[in-house]
């Protein structure tokens, strides 16, 4: 889990804004894991 909350930190960077749900469903696809972003920009993940 701390993985991926490292890999979401350098893909918020890398945009240097806050992340899309398109990158969201990116990274869905490369790691194989469900990204949920709440409205209070909370992120939930879940291994698939």
């Amino acid at each position: 889990m701390n993985t991926l909350r490292t890999l979401l930190k350098m893909c918020k960077k890398k945009l240097k804004s806050k992340v899309t749900i398109f990158d969201w469903i990116y990274l869905q696809e490369q790691y194989n894991f469900l990204i949920i972003l709440n409205f209070r920009e909370r992120i939930t993940m879940y291994q698939i």
